[in-house]
C-alpha cells in the first residue's frame, strides 16, 4: 500500500474542501498528507503585471493557510507541503505517483465539461494512474421546490 495521500491546493474553495477531505482520509488510513501547490510560470499573458514575488507569496499563503487549518483540525496528522513551478496537472500527477490517493478540488456543475470538472483536475486525472477523488465544496444554499403556479382570473 502506498504511504501517503496527496492533495492539490490553490486557495480556492474547492481546494480547501479537497484538503479537508484529504486530511480526514489520511487520518483514517493512518498515513501522512502531502499538500501540493503548482504554478506554471510565466503568468504574464493571463495576469498582466503579476510579478514572480506576488505569485510566490500567494502560493506560500495558500499552502500555509491550508496546513494551519488542517493541523488545527488534526493535530497528530503528519503534513508536508510542496510548492512547485511546473504545469499543475503534470506536477500533481508526478507528486501522486507514490501516493495511495490524489485528492483535487472540482468545479461546480455547469454546461461544459470544463466547468463540471476543472481543466487542471481533468488533465491530472488523465496523467496519473493513482486513484483520484474530486471534491466539491459544501453548498450554503438550500434547494427550494418551485412555487406552485397560480392562475389569476
Amino acid at each position: 500500500m502506498k504511504n501517503h495521500v496527496t492533495v492539490g491546493v490553490d486557495g480556492s474553495a474547492e481546494s480547501r474542501a479537497a484538503a479537508r477531505w484529504a486530511a480526514q482520509e489520511a487520518v483514517l488510513r493512518q498515513v501522512p498528507l502531502r499538500l501540493v501547490h503548482a504554478v506554471d510560470w510565466p503568468l504574464e499573458p493571463v495576469f498582466p503585471g503579476l510579478g514572480r514575488q506576488d505569485v510566490d507569496r500567494w502560493a506560500d499563503q495558500a499552502l500555509t493557510e491550508a496546513a494551519q487549518e488542517l493541523h488545527g483540525r488534526h493535530p497528530r496528522l503528519e503534513l508536508t507541503t510542496r510548492c512547485l513551478t511546473a504545469r499543475p496537472a503534470a506536477a500533481l500527477a508526478a507528486e501522486a505517483a507514490d501516493a495511495g490517493l490524489l485528492v483535487l478540488g472540482s468545479r461546480g456543475l455547469g454546461g461544459l465539461v470544463g466547468f463540471i470538472v476543472g481543466s487542471v483536475a481533468m488533465s491530472t486525472v488523465v496523467a496519473t494512474d493513482t486513484p483520484v477523488v474530486l471534491v466539491r465544496p459544501p453548498t450554503t444554499r438550500t434547494a427550494r421546490a418551485p412555487a406552485p403556479a397560480t392562475r389569476s382570473s
